[in-house]
This record gives structure tokens, C-alpha cells and sequence, in this order.
């Protein structure tokens, strides 16, 4: 198993190089971990990333559901081109805010408060 992340820093989470099956619970709870401690915007690198899948993608998406609970801003950086092919081909490039045209940068605003509404 590869290791889950080397050094983070208050706004910065560096996804790790490899993240399949085996340790992508451990990257979930990496990620979430600095979500809770995260102040202001919350990026995520993905410059270290040499594999993309579906596994990605999914942690992607818990990351991005746990940022909208806490009503922060979240922001997926230095997405490779691969990844943004798989995540086109799921039909999930809007909903992540993702386009390659930004160097493959997304950032997702927390959701209205529906309760004033």
C-alpha cells in the first residue's frame, strides 16, 4: 500500500500518486480529516497523481459531498487530463465544476441555504 499523504498544510491536501482499492479508505479519511480542519477555500493537488480511475473519481465525489455538509468552498487542482476524460465520460464534469480549459481546476461554492429560502 502506498503512503497516504506525506505533509499537508492548513489549505493545501496533496492527493497522493497512487490511490486504488487498498488504500482509498485511508485516503477518504485523510481528505475528510482536512476538510474538518480546513479554514476558508480547501484545495485538493492532484499534481501527484499517476493513475486515474474510477476510484479517483469516487473520492472526488465524497470529498465534494463533505465540503457541501460543512458549507466550505472546495477546490480540485491540477486535474490530469485522463482523469477529466473518465469524469467526462461519466457525465460528471459539471457537477464536479471541472473543465480542462482551467488547467483542469474546479471550485465547487457550498450550496444555498435552502432553510431561508
Amino acid at each position: 500500500m502506498s503512503e497516504v499523504i506525506a505533509e499537508t498544510s492548513p489549505d493545501l491536501f496533496p492527493v497522493p500518486a497512487v490511490i486504488r482499492f487498498d488504500n482509498a479508505a485511508a485516503v477518504r479519511r485523510a481528505g475528510e480529516a482536512f476538510l474538518d480542519g480546513c479554514a476558508g477555500e480547501c484545495r485538493f493537488s492532484l499534481a501527484a497523481l499517476q493513475e486515474s480511475n474510477s476510484v479517483v473519481v469516487a473520492l472526488l465525489l465524497a470529498w465534494l459531498r463533505r465540503a457541501h455538509q460543512q458549507n466550505r468552498r472546495i477546490r480540485f487542482a491540477d486535474v490530469p487530463a485522463d482523469l477529466l476524460n473518465i469524469i467526462d465520460l461519466y457525465g460528471l464534469t459539471e457537477l464536479l465544476s471541472l473543465d480542462g480549459g482551467s488547467a483542469g481546476t474546479t471550485v465547487a461554492e457550498p450550496p444555498p441555504n435552502l432553510e431561508n429560502a
